[in-house]
């Protein structure tokens, strides 16, 4: 195995740096974590996976999968292990197996998962399933740009070390007697640091690319200080013509509200030049999770009535167009709710009117 890869704009990633962290800190609430996404557009089906360290006892990995379907319902399954693995990392029965450093992951999860409707997981808290199905994932990740590494920084709802990049992901997810081949846009990151989220009052993470290989990446984060709300992240970055550019965020789609979740949005992106990109964001389906202060607590659907956790988590595959451009990829969008109450909201609508996309 190689054991550092070369991306095209000189940025070098290495095995060790992939892998997780040989020494735990002893530093309050730092913990590491691994979040890949992809969508497979032709045949509707999607993934979020996610292992971070416990807080708690960070030498215990929390795994967290997430498996959107055709007929918009979701698969879910959260659990908890201890990584043994000396090539990725692993929880209980998810893993994520380092294949070539800065180029190639393999992803992979066999076990139960509940099976839920959009309208269910809105509702709250989703009870524990009494029929649980076996979910076979094999996917294999390949990134197709550089290896985009943030600069190093104090903002704890973060991370101080952080890094992200664009791949193809190809493999097969079955889920009891039906097999998907997937083939489709995918991203990941990985991070390292303390994280403390009772200051977080929003944040977009939002990632598209088009099919020449251009593509976009943004990091909006405000959090909420002396009672007002501040701007305290805003990172973005273009590549265009096989080139790597540092972009400015004029504006993004914000999230104030879960009965706008689906609403379509918009991106402005300042290029060096000082021209424009303008991208119209189109959420094709969602997941809502809600997080605690401590970002190792990550519950399924909105914690209704319970103010320990304010800020609702929206993970959702997209499409974007530019002009007569269009490109895929993913929008995660969190808001602090100023009360505890979370209305229903109708999803099932959006996503059968957006299947033809």
């Amino acid at each position: 195995m190689s054991t550092a890869t070369q991306s095209k704009d000189g940025e070098v990633i290495s095995f060790k740096e992939e892998l997780p962290s040989s020494q735990v800190p002893d530093i309050p609430t730092w913990s590491e974590n691994y979040c890949w996404t992809g969508y497979d557009y032709q045949q509707r089906v999607g993934y979020w996976l996610h292992l971070g360290r416990w807080i708690e006892d960070p030498h215990i990995w929390r795994e967290e999968v997430i498996i959107f379907l055709p007929e918009g319902t979701v698969l879910l399954r959260r659990s908890f292990g201890r990584s043994r693995m000396d090539n990725g990392v692993e929880g209980a029965l998810l893993r994520f197996v380092c294949e070539e450093p800065g180029m190639r992951w393999r992803l992979q999860y066999k076990g139960p998962v509940q099976q839920a409707t959009l309208e269910q997981q809105m509702r709250g808290p989703l009870p524990h399933a009494t029929v649980l199905g076996l979910l076979d994932v094999d996917l294999e990740f390949t990134g197709n740009a550089p290896v985009w590494q943030f600069p190093d920084h104090d903002n704890t709802t973060i991370g101080r070390w952080h890094y992200e990049q664009h791949g193809k992901v190809t493999g097969k997810v079955r889920h009891d007697d039906n097999i998907y081949t997937f083939s489709g846009h995918g991203y990941r990151d990985h991070t390292r640091g303390p994280r403390e989220l009772s200051p977080v009052n929003g944040h977009c993470w939002i990632q598209g690319r088009f099919p020449d290989g251009d593509a976009f990446s943004i990091y909006h984060l405000w959090h909420i200080e002396d009672g007002e709300d501040k701007e305290v992240l805003s990172i973005a970055r273009v590549e265009h013509g096989g080139k790597t550019l540092e972009a400015k965020i004029v504006s993004s789609p914000r999230l104030r509200s879960h009965q706008t979740a689906l609403d379509i949005g918009k991106l402005v992106l300042q290029l060096p030049d000082h021209s424009l990109m303008t991208l119209e964001c189109i959420p094709l389906t969602t997941l809502v999770m809600t997080m605690h202060g401590r970002n190792s607590h990550l519950m399924f659907g909105p914690m209704l009535g319970d103010t320990r956790w304010p800020v609702p988590l929206f993970e959702q595959p997209a499409i974007f167009t530019c002009g007569e451009r269009r490109a895929e990829g993913w929008i995660e969008r969190c808001y602090r709710r100023n009360d505890t109450v979370f209305d229903q909201a109708s999803v099932d609508d959006i996503y059968a009117s957006r299947a033809s996309l």
